[in-house]
């Protein structure tokens, strides 16, 4: 298993290569892609704080999630991968891969984590950046590798990716 000390002892170059090997060895079928950000609102300068601000908006978000998913199905959690970008165009942001859960369609599942996401963080009413709040869409082929390209400036968000093997 990967662990941050471990990646720490890595050169940021072999970090990517771990980390796809990790998630794949886990042989869960991480089908949506998925990206959030903050409106410029909730940070009042225009971008998030910081990666331990974003980690603690996006741990309340999956909470939620979580006790959504285990209301109607089987599963108790969603399990993901979750990378924090920091990106001088729009501060900080997340990118996750999530496995759908079995009692959901993806299309169903992708409208109610777009809904949680814009009701954490305010974005419903009169947000004018909604469109850019939220992305989401099947996976294609290359996306982790996309999703994790950047690992020497970005951040696996470990305490809210989840697997359960």
């Amino acid at each position: 298993m990967v662990t941050q000390e471990c990646l720490r002892m890595l050169n940021p170059i072999h970090h990517k290569e771990v980390l796809l090997e990790w998630v794949r060895a886990k042989q869960v079928c991480l089908d949506m892609a998925f990206a959030v950000h903050v409106p410029s609102s909730e940070t009042g300068t225009g971008r998030a704080r910081d990666d331990i601000w974003l980690s603690q908006k996006l741990s309340r978000f999956f909470r939620q999630l979580d006790e959504r998913i285990a209301r109607h199905g089987i599963e108790k959690h969603v399990e993901r991968l979750v990378v924090m970008h920091l990106s001088p165009d729009v501060g900080w942001h997340a990118h996750f891969q999530i496995a759908t859960p079995q009692h959901m369609a993806q299309q169903e599942f992708a409208d109610l984590v777009k809904r949680l996401w814009l009701r954490s963080v305010g974005g419903g009413k009169r947000c004018t950046m909604k469109r850019r709040l939220f992305w989401a869409e099947e996976v294609r082929a290359g996306y982790l590798p996309y999703m994790l390209g950047h690992l020497s400036i970005d951040t696996v968000d470990w305490e809210n990716t989840y697997f359960t093997s």
